[in-house]
């Protein structure tokens, strides 16, 4: 009975799996960006350089699987969004939070169609169109002192406050970029 439970989870596994390939390949397809996770290492840099204080609001743009949502909620007391087009990727950050205990939502939101006028602070690992178009959003919804920080890319405009280097040596040596609106 255990074998038989064992094979239908690792089967379920591989159906998800499965279809969460085919998903991202159909959003490449239509032009949609694909699924590239924040490495858990980096995640946890990204938000020690936040310096998340209790009760801000942490933003994260492509939320993906909410790494970056746990990362923060396991740092401080802090109110966490996501926002991800991809619906089974929202799915699967809901699942995350509810598994670990975690307040949070995650919305299936274009980053675009969102207002981040409340926002103390924004994470982004974008591709640097999609940060280019950002940072004309950023101009005008950021209140004063909002923290942004992106992984590998920049704003192409914003001067960065601070860059924090995520490894020894190059060529891996990708940067976190701390910018303040």
């Amino acid at each position: 009975m255990f074998f038989l439970i064992l094979a239908t989870i690792i089967l379920l596994c591989s159906l998800l799996l499965t279809g969460f390939m085919a998903l991202s390949t159909v959003g490449l397809l239509l032009g949609r960006p694909p699924y590239v996770p924040t490495p858990q290492r980096i995640a946890r840099l990204m938000v020690q350089a936040a310096k998340l204080l209790p009760h801000e609001r942490v933003y994260d743009l492509g939320s993906g699987d909410g790494r970056l949502l746990l990362a923060s909620l396991k740092q401080a007391d802090v109110i966490v969004t996501g926002i991800e087009g991809n619906s089974f990727l929202v799915l699967l950050g809901r699942f995350r939070l509810w598994l670990m205990g975690k307040k949070g939502t995650i919305l299936w939101k274009n980053i675009f169609a969102h207002n981040y006028s409340d926002a103390d602070v924004v994470f982004c690992y974008l591709f640097p169109s999609v940060m280019k178009k950002l940072q004309e959003k950023f101009k005008k919804e950021l209140k004063k002192g909002t923290r942004v920080v992106s992984y590998c890319f920049p704003l192409p405009e914003w001067k960065p406050g601070k860059t924090f280097q995520t490894q020894e040596k190059k060529p891996n040596n990708f940067l976190i970029y701390l910018y303040q609106a």
